[in-house]
């Protein structure tokens, strides 16, 4: 079933297309510098094309995006292949199916002459083979993203997120209803053919998950999740982006990429959208938080103790990122220890700064405790 989002873009649904589209943008400005061959983008759940309020949605932000960066980059860039999938008939124009109206749409729009566009509708799990396969052909100089927007959760397999990541060249987008899946986890994993159970189980039982994962709130329950996919999907990198709407219902936007490069741009996209946490979207609360992110995450503390012993300033880069946070972020949690931090060179120049994010210099920096 459609969601109301599929038709008239809600709050937190904008602000997944916009982490989307903000994350688009900068791709293809590093495929274009990168000078990649061909790049690939799949939309499996690719929606109505855009919304009943007219706003648009994956498929229009996706050519205009790929335009735009040919455009800048003086009419070149890499060869893109974006594959458009959804099934069945357009809720807005109910006479069509929805990827004759997605056609219809793009085909009512100006395309970079570098964009091939494939439309299909089939099932995700007809689709998936096909996506799989399709991946397995790319040569070394082609990369690519697929945006996972489902109608909730059933057709997701872990196995099948296993299996894009496992070229690493792909970078994966997974769009999921965290409320719902939490909210039903205990049962699915302890009740005996329980309704509605079994897609919930399979994923967390694919994910090494246990009743104790759960948590006792969906916050928790999202951190953990993120953990096991990191774990169980080999993707060196995995973030999440927290979407809540007016009525408390939680969605996790999930990133994964072995890409550094790429994962940095990400949560930079994140920081920029959500400046004060850099954790997600919230609609019902507007108050400031009397604490800064560094501490109610733990980041400042892990931080801290990890630089007790001799680390460079390329590992505290690394320790950030994958903690969600960027190098101004390692600085400012260096700043507040500032009078015990020892700085030493290893590439014979200065020892002036703590260099967190400079690929062009090395420094050893570690915390005095005496």
């Amino acid at each position: 079933m459609i969601t109301s989002s599929k038709i008239i873009q809600e709050d937190h649904s904008k602000a997944k297309i916009e982490l989307y589209d903000n994350y688009l943008q900068v791709y293809m400005q590093i495929a274009t510098k990168a000078k990649f061959n061909k790049v690939f983008l799949f939309d499996p759940f690719c929606g109505e094309g855009q919304y009943k309020n007219k706003v648009e949605g994956s498929p229009l932000i996706a050519v205009k995006a790929v335009k735009k960066a040919y455009y800048s980059n003086n009419k070149s860039g890499p060869n893109v292949v974006l594959k458009l999938n959804d099934k069945g008939y357009s809720k807005i124009e109910p006479n069509i199916k929805i990827i004759e109206r997605v056609k219809q749409l793009i085909e009512g729009s100006s395309v970079s002459p570098n964009l091939s566009i494939n439309y299909s509708d089939l099932d995700y799990s007809e689709l998936i083979p096909s996506i799989k396969l399709q991946i397995e052909k790319m040569g070394n100089w082609d990369r690519g993203i697929i945006f996972i927007d489902p109608y909730g959760y059933k057709m997701i397999k872990i196995s099948d997120l296993k299996s894009i990541m496992n070229r690493k060249k792909m970078e994966i987008l997974l769009f999921l209803p965290m409320s719902n899946i939490y909210r039903f986890a205990k049962p699915a994993l302890t009740k005996r053919n329980f309704p509605g159970g079994a897609p919930i189980k399979e994923i967390l039982e694919e994910l090494n998950f246990d009743v104790d994962n759960v948590g006792d709130n969906v916050h928790l329950f999202i951190d953990r999740f993120k953990d096991s996919i990191r774990n169980e999907v080999k993707s060196m990198f995995v973030d999440s982006f927290t979407l809540e709407t007016k009525d408390g219902n939680v969605y996790s936007l999930f990133f994964f990429t072995n890409n550094q490069v790429g994962f940095r741009k990400m949560l930079e996209v994140k920081w920029k959208i959500d400046d004060e946490n850099g954790r997600g979207f919230k609609v019902k609360d507007n108050q400031m938080s009397l604490f800064s992110p560094l501490e109610t995450s733990g980041y400042q503390n892990r931080l801290t103790e990890y630089i007790k012993r001799p680390v460079t300033n390329a590992d505290i880069y690394k320790f950030g990122l994958l903690h969600g946070f960027l190098p101004r972020h390692s600085k400012q949690v260096l700043d507040l220890n500032k009078s015990k931090i020892i700085i030493k060179s290893l590439d014979g120049g200065a020892n002036s700064s703590y260099y967190i994010g400079n690929v062009d210099r090395s420094v050893e920096i570690k915390i005095d405790e005496n």
